[in-house]
């Protein structure tokens, strides 16, 4: 398949939108909007949030999926180094967040990095998955 990065990159944004998606409204809205009400906008702009999920997917992509090698261990180490770029991807967001802004609960902070780092695992092991199965695609 000439064009697995390409068709990896969809996959990997496309079960971030999924799972990121759900668990902001299963989830986090009402303990959003329970701590965090004076520092929500009244209205989602919604250009940041395409262009995070577009930029946090190449990320995931290029730092994690297409540098993991092949071995008996992969997987796993594809699931904790996706993890490892969620933690310090979320912790950024947060920590900056609650030593910038007034009130910014740590519970947040807790939370959302956990599920960062978790949901970001798992998305660049689909990913990881997803390009090792195109690349074998190559040689069948």
């Amino acid at each position: 398949m000439k064009n697995k990065h390409l068709v990896t990159y969809v996959v990997v944004l496309l079960f971030l939108l999924l799972l990121d998606g759900l668990w902001i409204y299963f989830f986090m809205s009402d303990l959003f909007y329970a701590n965090l009400s004076p520092h929500l906008a009244s209205k989602i702009s919604y250009a940041p949030v395409v262009a995070f999920y577009l930029i946090y997917t190449l990320g995931i992509c290029f730092f994690v999926v297409f540098r993991a090698k092949k071995s008996s261990w992969s997987n796993t180490i594809t699931f904790f180094a996706g993890a490892f770029f969620g933690l310090v991807a979320y912790a950024t967001y947060d920590l900056t967040n609650q030593a910038t802004l007034s009130d910014w609960p740590i519970m947040i902070t807790c939370i959302d990095v956990t599920w960062g780092s978790f949901m970001t695992g798992i998305v660049a092991l689909a990913g990881f998955i997803t390009f090792k199965k195109l690349s074998r695609s190559l040689f069948a």
